[in-house]
């Protein structure tokens, strides 16, 4: 057998043959366990070019290779090509410019010219080119980014010689991060202290009906951010801004809503909005006006009382009393007020009940708690009445007379507007009952038969004989709330198609939301067609002024009244004190009757037969416009067939009025009904 041993090196392996052993610069043969070794002289080979290749880069100044690919090209990964196509660019440039000295960049173009040389001068020629006339920082960095990660700073340079180190690697960033020539997303954000949830809650909070009032004349704009602006009907605050904010904060903390925004925040919302602060609700709300009233009398009765003898710290306390009384009926009992509640005062179906069973509800809970601001204006009224009754000494009779009647009248009105604020909230409850269980073939109508609006003339001087002259009455109109209008839906339900299952009378004074704002709009554009030049003084000129206007979704009527024939219908025997009546819900054989909507079952009323129905007065018809139907975008899911409903009438006194039908496209359309002859 023959020996052989071997021993390594770092610039390669070193083979040492024993004796017996023939040493070769290509092989060495050696029979060990029956196998043959063969030692490659390629290994050899490449030891010493690396070696040499060491040697020339120590001798250029360059750094020596610290590494060697030991995989195929196409698995190493990015950062280890662009090493090793980094290295090999430095070694090609030195080879070169030992080769020709200072001529390296020349030779390379010869040598690459082949390959793909003129498109890449193409490309940067390009760049170079557009870089060069944008002087936006962000675009040339877009643009850099196509050609970063390709070519070298130096390549760069000799096309955009004003290239700094820092823009090359931003841009290599933003091709790495962003992409190669992509734009970088710009999405425009603002600094919001407020989530959509806090605004959308608070403007919920300020446009309740305890908080603004719609009113049914002047108009006025909101600006969004884009610049559009929107004609909405004036609203009046019913306090001041700030009192606002304090209550929806305090409401937040009673209910443990801790996500509330500052109050700075909420007051700008508030001057966004841009309301009328509340100075008269006279008109209005006339159980409002009236209560505030009261209280404003109640302070002047106690300032008398004072200077008659009573004490001044007495006088203050009551007078703080009343006006916290006062805020507190104005902005938060309307929040308190619920259909169950422990507080007597605020529980709405034991305050409605009568002594009658039919207009009862009795409470599943018992009323143990008291409310601090309730007692507290209770306690002022109480107060103020035995001070004047114990009162000994006046200035004359006449003064005591006054004093108490007017103490008398306070109480009244302040607990007049206590029950107004119960009564509303009790009856809007069935608004918003309907509004949820609203089937698909069902609509909800509101009316309000008295739209008021006095004669105008272009340039009049107004003075008092002429304000009188042609002007509505405001109160309610009894004809409305009477037995034609609650019968006569029973002979509605036979005659036509359409089937009424409910009305509802909202409280008087109440507000009647929808109706409010519309009867701005059209006022406002009524007003504008005076200042043209032209006067409004009866029913004609108000059509001529609204067709005028080209105003749309809205039609309108001119009727003359009703004849003077004899109305035989009767049905005063069947429901007694028509007036107290509220809510009526209408069945084929019968209806059933309220006085307050939800408080107890009703009264049950039966049929009028037909030789008991009579007859009713009817409304003949003059001239009838029909404005343009603006169609809205649905927005749920629910679909009817839809039609189109156009009346038409000659400009001459005519009473017809025809009715048009016309199919329109699935999308046309507006409040259609489904039910044939609507």
């Amino acid at each position: 057998m023959t020996s052989c041993s071997f021993s390594s090196s770092v610039g390669g392996a070193n083979i040492s043959c024993g004796p017996n052993t023939k040493e070769s610069q290509s092989s060495c043969f050696t029979d060990s366990q029956g196998s043959i070794w063969t030692p490659s002289s390629s290994q050899d080979l490449t030891s010493k070019k690396r070696k040499a290749l060491e040697n020339f880069l120590e001798v250029c100044g360059l750094s020596p290779v610290k590494k060697y690919l030991s995989c195929t090209w196409s698995e190493a990964s990015d950062r280890t090509k662009t090493d090793y196509v980094k290295k090999s660019r430095k070694i090609f440039n030195e080879v070169l410019n030992v080769l020709a000295p200072n001529q390296e960049e020349s030779i390379a173009n010869v040598l690459f010219a082949s390959n793909n040389s003129n498109d890449d001068v193409n490309i940067l020629d390009i760049i170079s080119s557009a870089y060069n006339l944008t002087p936006i920082w962000g675009t040339q960095r877009q643009l850099l980014s196509i050609i970063a990660n390709k070519f070298t700073l130096a390549e760069i340079h000799v096309y955009i010689p004003d290239l700094t180190k820092y823009r090359f690697t931003a841009a290599r960033k933003h091709a790495l991060s962003i992409g190669h020539g992509q734009p970088i997303s710009i999405c425009q954000e603002y600094r919001e202290a407020l989530t959509e949830m806090q605004i959308s809650l608070f403007l919920d909070f300020a446009m309740s009906p305890a908080i603004m009032t719609d009113v049914p004349f002047g108009e006025m704009q909101l600006k969004l951010k884009s610049g559009e602006k929107i004609t909405v009907p004036k609203v009046i605050l019913n306090s001041i801004g700030n009192r606002v904010v304090e209550q929806y904060q305090q409401y937040c903390i009673e209910n443990e809503f801790s996500a509330f925004a500052s109050y700075r925040s909420y007051m700008r919302i508030i001057s966004a909005i841009e309301p009328n602060i509340r100075k008269c609700m006279k008109g209005l709300d006339n159980y409002a006006a009236d209560g505030s009233k009261a209280f404003e009398d109640l302070q002047k009765i106690i300032d008398q009382l004072g200077s008659i003898g009573k004490d001044k710290d007495w006088c203050e306390e009551l007078k703080k009393s009343l006006s916290s009384s006062k805020q507190y009926l104005k902005l938060e009992y309307k929040l308190h007020v619920s259909k169950s509640s422990k507080v007597m005062d605020h529980c709405s179906q034991y305050a409605l009940s009568t002594d009658s069973k039919e207009f009862a509800k009795d409470c599943n809970h018992v009323h143990d708690q008291d409310c601090l601001s309730c007692e507290v204006l209770q306690h002022a009224l109480l107060k103020i009445s035995d001070a004047v009754t114990s009162q000994e000494t006046y200035e004359t009779d006449d003064q005591k007379d006054e004093i108490l009647y007017i103490v008398n009248q306070s109480k009244k009105a302040i607990q007049e507007w206590k029950m107004h604020i119960l009564r509303t909230f009790n009856q809007d409850l069935a608004r918003s009952d309907a509004m949820e269980n609203l089937g698909d073939e069902e609509i909800l109508i509101e009316r309000d038969w008295i739209m008021k609006f006095v004669p105008m003339m272009y340039g009049e001087f107004a003075h008092f004989r002429q304000c009188n002259t042609g002007c509505h009455n405001f109160q309610r109109n009894p004809c409305f709330h009477g037995y034609k209008s609650i019968f006569g839906i029973q002979t509605l339900n036979t005659a036509s198609h359409i089937k009424i299952e409910r009305l509802d009378f909202g409280d008087p004074q109440g507000g009647k939301s929808i109706c409010d704002r519309r009867a701005a709009h059209i006022k406002s554009a009524v007003r504008k067609y005076v200042n043209e030049g032209h006067d409004v003084r009866s029913a004609d000129e108000f059509l001529h002024a609204v067709k005028t206007k080209n105003m749309t979704n809205i039609s309108v009527i001119v009727a003359l009244p009703p004849s003077s024939q004899k109305d035989t219908a009767s049905h005063s025997t069947l429901l007694k004190n028509i007036m107290s009546v509220n809510n009526v819900l209408y069945r084929t054989s019968n209806m059933r009757v309220w006085r307050q909507y939800g408080i107890g079952e009703g009264k049950f009323i039966k049929k009028v037969p037909e030789s008991q129905k009579g007859t009713y007065p009817e409304l003949q018809a003059v001239q009838v416009y029909e404005g343009q139907i603006n169609a809205r975008k649905e927005k749920s899911s629910r679909h009817c067939p839809e039609t189109t409903l156009q009346m038409s009438a000659d400009s001459s006194n005519t009473t017809k009025t025809t009715m048009v039908e016309e199919d329109v496209s699935e999308n046309g359309g507006l409040f259609s009904c489904p039910e044939e002859f609507c």
